[in-house]
């Protein structure tokens, strides 16, 4: 999520994607094989070949998403620095009690550090985010989103702001804006796109060390 070009090369390498990720891991995999200077039809023939390799069906039209990807000047991230700190950890603990909600907050929090406007909005696909954070994609969607909302922690962007990335791959991203600050600063690294990492070392280690 946070590395893409990381994400990617798992991705290539065999690492298992869902139903509901597969539009935007093609949308990535097209993205990817722009920066080898591949043409489109080229990363045609190489995207249908990783789905045979996996044993996947394409079931949208990939020349659009293609031609999109092609499009777009934003580079995949490749290695950010992304950092947490003890008071990112703390407006967490502040509004949130169980693991599960806070791994979301935290997964959230590195998301918007990465991919935040100007205005600190973002959007992101929850198919992904549940991908990513190993957490059910309709837990994400009627639960932990909503707890995020009701806690302000997060502000979800109307209606008009829902992005649909293809209804036939029914993945869907939305744009968020976070109600606490986000500086890319603190004394925890995630590493690579280890968010379970993270998690354990800002929350369960730093906790054990305080007593709580």
């Amino acid at each position: 999520m946070i590395n893409e070009t990381l994400e990617i090369q798992d991705i290539i390498q065999g690492r298992p994607v869902g139903d509901r990720c597969l539009y935007r891991t093609c949308f990535l995999l097209a993205k990817w094989h722009k920066a080898q200077g591949l043409t489109e039809t080229q990363a045609r023939d190489e995207i249908f070949a990783w789905a045979n390799r996996m044993g996947i069906r394409i079931n949208f039209t990939l020349n659009k998403l293609i031609r999109h990807a092609y499009k777009d000047r934003r580079r995949l991230t490749d290695n950010p620095k992304i950092y947490v700190s003890s008071e990112d950890i703390a407006e967490i603990k502040r509004r949130f009690d169980a693991g599960k909600i806070r791994m979301v907050a935290l997964a959230m929090l590195c998301y918007a550090k990465t991919f935040a406007n100007a205005n600190g909005e973002f959007s992101i696909s929850l198919a992904a985010l549940a991908d990513w954070v190993g957490l059910s994609r309709g837990n994400i969607s009627t639960r932990y989103i909503n707890e995020l909302i009701e806690f302000e922690y997060v502000n979800k962007g109307g209606d008009q702001h829902e992005i649909v990335w293809n209804k036939t791959a029914r993945s869907k991203a939305f744009t968020f804006s976070l109600n606490v600050p986000i500086r890319n600063s603190g004394e925890f690294e995630l590493q690579g796109n280890d968010i379970h990492g993270l998690y354990k070392t800002a929350f369960l280690k730093k906790a054990h060390l305080n007593g709580y």
